[in-house]
């Protein structure tokens, strides 16, 4: 009977471990952050982030107590490695990012598949890049507690034309590149749509940002899944 109490109590320090090591990784980043000279808030849905940190500890806790483990070192690093193996599993799966702006119209369905077997006649002429549109600016005005983002113009091929920082969110204006059909907006891991550009010369375009930070962003960071800030990110053109 005595022994038995002991293996009990050995087990479920054990288990402890294991889940105090499932969320060590995210207690670890959240020390440094905060005991840094200038501490940045990690997230601002934090209850989303507590909630992913609770399943590691959770799943911590169940794999020691399934394989039954009672060596309180292995426990912890069992939680330890828990959300690294659980981010690659994952990570494997997401497919690339295409290097184009979001709204760029996918091929019709099928083209990929046409052939021809005989070839053309008459070849179709290479599209002609649109005309130079200069002396255009797009003024940025929003919420001052919006972060810093980035504007990326993007010509009529979709190839990036030039980017800038835009600091100062309440607003800023930025000077459009001639060749520039659209734009879209980038903050942290976030892209926004692409919106049309003006085509009339020495236009002043107002864009009007709202940004804001998605519901789920805290629970992907607290799942490592995500290094910074997912948002939401808005524009109405004026």
């Amino acid at each position: 009977m005595p022994q038995t109490g002991v293996t009990n109590m050995t087990n479920k320090s054990a288990i402890f471990f294991g889940a105090f090591g499932g969320v060590a990784p995210n207690l670890v980043r959240v020390f440094v952050n905060y005991s840094s000279p200038n501490p940045q808030p990690i997230t601002t849905q934090p209850v989303f982030y507590c909630v992913a940190m609770v399943g590691f500890a959770a799943v911590g806790a169940l794999v020691a107590w399934a394989f039954k483990e009672k060596n309180l070192k292995r426990a912890l690093f069992i939680g330890v490695g828990l959300p690294a193996m659980f981010q690659v599993g994952t990570l494997q799966s997401v497919p690339a990012s295409s290097p184009l702006p979001p709204s760029s119209a996918p091929p019709m369905a099928g083209t990929e598949l046409s052939f021809s077997l005989v070839s053309s006649a008459y070849a179709q002429p290479p599209p002609s890049p649109s005309a130079s549109v200069p002396g255009r600016k797009l003024n940025f005005t929003g919420d001052p507690k919006n972060p810093p983002y980035t504007v990326a113009f993007y010509g009529p091929d979709n190839k990036l034309q030039s980017s800038h920082a835009v600091t100062n969110p309440a607003s800023q204006s930025v000077d459009v590149p001639d060749a520039a059909t659209k734009f879209a907006l980038q903050v942290g891991e976030s892209t926004s749509s692409s919106y049309e550009l003006t085509k009339t010369a020495s236009a002043m375009m107002t864009a009007e940002v709202k940004i804001s930070e998605k519901a789920s962003s805290g629970f992907l960071q607290g799942v490592g899944l995500a290094k910074g800030k997912n948002y939401e990110i808005t524009v109405r053109i004026q």
